[in-house]
């Protein structure tokens, strides 16, 4: 006979707003149209993963110490809970990092799930005795750090991939990390109280939360920031700073000539290089189809440097394949006293379609006049003498 005590009682309604919650959960994901195949299915994992690891410790909470027929029903629903709960936050790391690319992450989730089942008859982790009631095993710390690696494991992921997706969001990480750390320390201060898996269907969603907004902002083919990003840096620009404009010479030709597939594997490899040229010192975009712009933030005077960084690196790709299309340059500068961020982006524009009239693939270094001109003074941007401005040649190989 089960008797359910007021504690109990408080523990399932606990567990069936948790197990519901992650059912909405896990509708809401399955006709999200926001996050790519991978991640979809990561966070539907996850969910089910949740549900599953919710109804299991349910019941091995509700039979513990009664019905000693249960006993083996019993060990295995609690090999079940310790199975799945370390995975989820390794799962949870798939939807923002391939999860195949971390294979020894899987592999330390897997020793730990044939360890939790081999205590089901050698009681390493966990036991049951005759009367049905649990115990911990002299090796259940393996539990605990094995559930703290897959935690560790989630953060450093996302640390790794907010570098790629060059994302700023860092509060969502960090409320992330809060939520887990406090259900897990009110866990094993209380143990009764059961705010392990709350807390983990909390994170996982304000991750969704995290990874949507992540592909919002995001161009899902060159993974730099969006249109929309770019956007909303001009409505609060960073004074001072350079804006570096891109333009990819002679796209349309390129997808004219070798098809669209060859014309985004170009995007991919030029997009690749600006953030590996640039992203250490301000945030990348594509704006538009060949066109793309960064906002640099850090070390301004080392633009001239990391453009010639950028041309040489451009050109051992184009020597390897000469399919591969040039890209103009333009920059200029706006000092603290700026006012004005779209002065500064056609000071910019005026530059980069100034090399483009010399010849493809051409840098133009502005002058220090740009400034000025970004201060409100842009009527002669484009007729500038050929003194004021001096252009480097960066020809095709």
């Amino acid at each position: 006979m089960i008797h359910i005590s007021e504690a109990l009682q408080y523990y399932t309604g606990v567990m069936i707003l948790t197990a519901l919650f992650m059912a909405a959960a896990l509708v809401v994901i399955v006709f999200s149209r926001t996050i790519d195949r991978r991640a979809r299915l990561m966070f539907m994992v996850v969910a089910i993963d949740l549900i599953c690891v919710v109804v299991t410790d349910w019941f091995s909470v509700l039979i513990d110490g009664t019905m000693p027929e249960l006993r083996t029903v019993h060990a295995i629903s609690t090999a079940l809970t310790f199975t799945l709960a370390p995975a989820i936050p390794v799962v949870l790391a798939g939807a923002i990092y391939p999860i195949e690319k971390v294979p020894w992450a899987l592999a330390v989730v897997g020793i730990h799930a044939v360890l939790e089942f081999a205590s089901i008859f050698g009681g390493f982790v966990f036991w049951v005795d005759e009367t049905n009631l649990y115990h911990r095993g002299f090796l259940y710390p393996i539990y605990t750090l094995t559930y703290a690696f897959s935690c560790v494991h989630l953060i450093a992921m996302s640390v790794f991939s907010g570098r790629e997706y060059q994302s700023t969001n860092i509060i969502a990480i960090l409320a992330v990390i809060v939520c887990l750390v406090v259900g897990l320390v009110i866990q094993l201060l209380f143990p009764a109280a059961h705010t392990s898996w709350t807390a983990l269907a909390v994170s996982a969603m304000l991750y969704y939360v995290y990874y949507s907004d992540i592909t919002l902002r995001n161009d899902a083919l060159t993974k730099l920031l969006s249109r929309r990003s770019y956007e909303e840096m001009l409505a609060n620009p960073p004074f001072p700073c350079t804006v570096v404009l891109l333009d990819i010479d002679d796209f349309k030709d390129v997808n004219d000539t070798y098809g669209h597939t060859f014309g985004d594997e170009c995007l991919i490899t030029i997009s690749s290089q600006i953030k590996q040229s640039f992203s250490d010192y301000g945030q990348c975009f594509r704006t538009g189809g060949d066109e793309f712009v960064v906002i640099m933030t850090k070390r301004l005077n080392q633009i001239e440097t990391l453009a010639s960084s950028f041309d040489d690196a451009m050109k051992k790709k184009r020597s390897a394949d000469m399919r591969l299309p040039g890209v103009s340059i333009g920059y200029a500068l706006a000092d603290e006293e700026c006012t004005d961020i779209n002065a500064v982006i056609d000071a910019a524009d005026a530059t980069m379609y100034g090399a483009k009239r010399l010849g493809k693939s051409m840098r133009e270094t502005p002058s220090q006049t740009d400034s000025d001109a970004a201060r409100g003074d842009t009527a002669d941007v484009n007729e500038r003498p050929s003194a004021e401005t001096r252009m480097e040649s960066d020809a095709r190989t």
